[in-house]
């Protein structure tokens, strides 16, 4: 490989169910990984307030990642679609809360293959030797052990209710 240029990896996050902290773990990760880019694959039609890298198809995505440039190490897509098409480098599973209903029908799936999983019966050792394997910096595997702590954190706590944010800045 050319020097400056990297392979890219790519994580995806899909979860139980709305509101499990998705986007908040996806961007999160955005942050502590290096030249790292978020997108989304959504149902509905993109409008204001939506990510930049919004979607609403997984053809569409892929076509935006084969066109993103040989710097970027990192790609962070928040999908379920794409985590059932088992194309990732990391694929991230966030459960739902004790108690909550409403889970999508391939959940069970979701779970099964994920790489790492947040929910009840978590496995942060587990988690770490995904991240050594897969990342190549000690600093980033501390930081991105941090976030996936702290998402499971939320996961254990009450669910949230009405328009809550699921995390305070």
């Amino acid at each position: 490989m050319l020097p400056g240029l990297f392979q890219m990896m790519l994580w995806v996050v899909s979860g139980a169910r709305r509101r499990v902290g998705k986007t908040w773990l996806s961007l999160g990760l955005t942050r502590v990984l290096p030249n790292a880019v978020y997108a989304k694959i959504g149902h509905n039609p993109p409008r204001a307030g939506k990510p930049e890298n919004y979607f609403t198809n997984v053809e569409d995505f892929l076509a935006f990642q084969k066109r993103l440039p040989a710097t970027c190490q990192h790609c962070v897509v928040e999908s379920n679609a794409v985590a059932i098409r088992n194309r990732a480098g990391v694929r991230i599973f966030i459960g739902a809360h004790a108690g909550m209903a409403d889970l999508r029908e391939n959940s069970a799936t979701l779970e099964a293959e994920a790489d790492i999983r947040i929910c009840r019966h978590a496995d942060p050792v587990g988690w770490r030797q995904v991240l050594v394997s897969k990342l190549q910096n000690a600093d980033h595997v501390t930081a991105v052990s941090a976030l996936l702590e702290r998402q499971q954190q939320f996961i254990a706590s009450a669910p949230p209710t009405g328009n809550d944010r699921l995390f305070a800045k």
